[in-house]
């Protein structure tokens, strides 16, 4: 069975798990949220100092009910019920009355807590899923290049959801802990030495509990959120390329992935539920004996059990609010502990450095030229470069294509010259009429305001025609007469006027039901729709038919003098109409000419 090996976690694990806590709520929480949990942290206080004044207001009444002229012999109780403008009631109904009153009230609070933080807990949990998802596609391209899609989106939706699960117990912790120290306090003043010993054993008993399931569930929950990670990125992968999971036969392969890790999953899960319920029915138990012990105790001691009931009473009900309130601070300790690996998974990602792109980007002109100057670059976590010390001036409204084998770099140089990537030493400028330069890695947002780009896998929303060749754009701001000049341009404009609904036809989750040489024609319609003075075409007609793309190609270079072109092709008739091409091999130019004499020459 599948089963990881968690990493090892540091001793001081709960001061770790608390410091994910504070960091999630103080660095990325709005100041709206925060006066929001400080309000509901109020609440928590008034909802627990309501739980002691009912359960406090227990002890007149079952004095009074037990003994009608306890009234009598007790001269606090007789101050305090003669102050009140109900004194000429009897004694038994005023208690009656107010007890029964601050049991409601205390109940409507409580009820009143339970609400506001499951609403306070979904808002926070909003807040932080629209963080980390903004965060991701705020990371620069290298980041997605280097990280599993998969792991990403485990982090934005399961992993938020879990965290906010951990959340929502932490509120419940918080409440429970100032409940069970409320009552302890007022069972303290009633008889010091018993509640002193009674709040020591269970809680001892609490803590050793909870620290002898502490690190078991932390590696339940690194595991768990590991084996989410490997089922998620299995049903991506099974159903994204399905096709070749039927030709294949993998459908077995696949499933036996999913339910190795489902299954670890949910037994773990079982596993964490039954480790924070089974103290409660033990120290119930335990708390029934002690109370039992104590009613002996007092019969032999006093002997009559007028006096003994109503304190049997108050510790019966202290202990009915008491073993809940700590059964209910270890469930959510462990819940918490449980949730420790998806809240740090989550703060990692809301940890990377982001740059939110700028809504109002400096507008610049086409340039002149674009210069590399001992330009190189290589991944994070390799060290062999994939270029490697480029010099060369690119003029800006000619069509450039770039050769080279496999590997050779051609599409590396395409993301620097996107300004996609950045250089790992040297640099790329842009130079200008004026003799002034604009460093391109420093100004991406507004160089790529200049840019389309159509890759070779063209991504395809589950929308219409129309919205995937106006990519982004909404709905009521396309313009049709735009969408079908770029379609036509693209050679695609026939295949969707022909289909039920035209323009308004749904492609399909990926164009499933669209051949590779139809998505590449809406990728290049899409492109001119964006109508940008630069494009970038990257193996973008590798499948389209001889005559296609030269009637593609055509038309394309019939935007010449207003269009700049950059082409990769392992087809070389694509680049033959070219008027410069560049031969990278090795990570280097080792040639740069006219097609004639660079594309046949090797």
């Amino acid at each position: 069975m599948y089963m990881p090996t968690p990493k090892m976690e540091p001793k001081s694990t709960g001061l770790i798990l608390i410091n994910i806590w504070v960091t999630l709520i103080s660095h990325y929480l709005s100041k709206k949220r925060l006066f929001q949990l400080i309000a509901f942290l109020l609440l928590l206080i008034l909802c627990a100092a309501a739980d002691v004044i009912s359960i406090g207001l227990a002890l007149p009444f079952l004095l009074l009910l037990t003994n009608a002229d306890a009234l009598a012999s007790n001269s606090r109780l007789k101050h305090i019920l003669g102050m009140l403008p109900l004194s000429n009631c009897e004694p038994i109904i005023i208690v009656s009355v107010l007890f029964a009153s601050a049991a409601l009230i205390a109940a409507l609070i409580r009820i009143s807590s339970i609400y506001l933080s499951g609403r306070l807990a979904a808002g926070i949990g909003s807040d932080l899923s629209c963080k980390a998802f903004s965060c991701a596609l705020c990371q620069p391209y290298e980041y997605h290049m280097l990280k599993n899609s998969s792991e990403i989106i485990t982090t934005i939706t399961t992993k938020v959801n879990r965290s906010i699960v951990g959340l929502n117990h932490l509120l419940q912790l918080i409440a429970s802990s100032l409940v069970a120290v409320f009552i302890i306090c007022g069972l303290i003043i009633v008889n010091p030495i018993v509640a002193t010993f009674a709040a020591l054993f269970l809680g001892t008993c609490y803590y050793l509990v909870a620290g002898f399931t502490r690190r078991g569930l932390q590696r339940n929950s690194a595991i768990i959120s590991d084996a989410t990670n490997r089922q998620l990125k299995s049903l991506h992968e099974g159903l994204g390329a399905i096709r070749n999971v039927i030709i294949d036969r993998l459908q077995t392969a696949y499933v036996d992935i999913y339910k190795k890790t489902d299954i670890v999953q949910r037994k773990l899960q079982a596993k964490n539920e039954f480790i924070s319920s089974f103290p409660r029915p033990l120290f119930e138990g335990t708390s029934i004996a002690l109370i039992s012990l104590v009613g002996a105790q007092s019969s032999l001691i006093h002997g009559s059990s007028n006096q003994i009931i109503p304190t049997l009473g108050l510790y019966a009900l202290g202990a009915q609010r008491l073993l809940p309130a700590l059964q209910h601070c270890y469930g959510c300790w462990t819940i918490l502990n449980a949730t420790k690996s998806d809240a740090g998974g989550l703060l990692e990602l809301l940890d990377e450095r982001s740059t939110i792109p700028n809504t109002r980007i400096k507008s610049i002109e086409v340039p002149k030229y674009i210069v590399f100057t001992s330009v190189s670059f290589r991944y994070k976590n390799t060290s062999n470069a994939v270029l490697d010390n480029l010099n060369t001036r690119m003029r800006l409204g000619e069509s450039i294509g770039v050769v080279g084998a496999s590997g050779s770099g051609k599409s590396t140089l395409l993301d620097l010259l996107m300004g996609l990537l950045s250089p790992t030493s040297g640099h790329i400028t842009a130079e200008y009429h004026d003799g002034t330069f604009l460093a391109i890695s420093e100004e991406s947002e507004s160089w790529q305001s200049l840019i389309s780009h159509v890759p070779q896998d063209i991504y395809l929303s589950d929308s219409t025609f129309a919205e995937n060749i106006a990519f982004g754009c909404p709905i009521d701001s396309i313009d049709m007469n735009r969408v079908c000049y770029a379609a036509n341009c693209a050679c695609i404009s026939t295949y969707i006027e022909s289909t039920d609904s035209g323009y308004h036809t749904y492609v399909g989750e990926r164009g499933t039901q669209l051949s590779g040489g139809q998505k590449q024609r809406i990728g290049i319609a899409r492109a001119i729709y964006k109508n940008c003075p630069i494009l970038f075409l990257d193996e973008a007609t590798s499948s389209l038919d001889p005559r296609l793309e030269y009637e593609v190609m055509n038309k394309l270079r019939s935007f010449k003098s207003s269009l700049t072109t950059f082409i990769t092709a392992h087809r070389l008739s694509t680049l033959e109409n070219c008027d410069r091409i560049i031969r990278l091999g090795d990570g280097r130019i080792i040639a740069d000419g006219k097609p004639e004499n660079v594309l046949y020459s090797w």
